[in-house]
């Protein structure tokens, strides 16, 4: 974004708007006015500083490097979509199914690349266009049959 400003990387929206610790309290307060019963809890979420992956399982050919990366926080933005599950997930600060590497392709000779490339290293390649996928169909959850 040209004002700095960017995206939740576990739920919806920006990362500056999520309430704060009082106004959620305050928030349960108001459910259990509602539905007659409150939050048990009042969790925090993550730091993108906290979230822990594990390391990448392959390396990128140095003729790739200008467009694939394995940096943590292009990996963990690019764990899941936005499905009610995945923010879950996210909230929680389970990344467990991080992809490896990331790979931001600019022209269609760098797609051709990366996908000739991923196919004679038997690495699975999962398209994330804006990450509002509702049904999972961003998250790298593949066999054994691809690295």
């Amino acid at each position: 974004m040209s004002d700095g400003r960017k995206r939740s990387f576990w739920g919806w929206g920006w990362e500056d708007r999520f309430p704060d610790t009082a106004s959620r309290k305050a928030l349960g307060e108001h459910a259990q006015l509602m539905l007659g019963f409150a939050p048990e809890r009042c969790d925090e979420p993550p730091s993108l500083g906290a979230i822990e992956l594990r390391a990448a399982r392959m390396r990128v050919p140095s003729a790739l490097d200008g467009i694939v990366s394995s940096d943590h926080e292009a990996r963990v933005r690019h764990t899941y979509g936005k499905c009610y599950r995945d923010v879950v997930r996210g909230f929680r600060g389970d990344f467990d199914s991080a992809p490896d590497l990331v790979a931001t392709p600019r022209t269609e000779e760098d797609i051709c690349s990366l996908l000739d490339w991923a196919c004679d290293a038997k690495v699975a390649v999962v398209p994330f266009g804006g990450g509002t996928s509702v049904v999972g169909g961003v998250e790298a959850d593949v066999d054994d049959r691809y690295a």
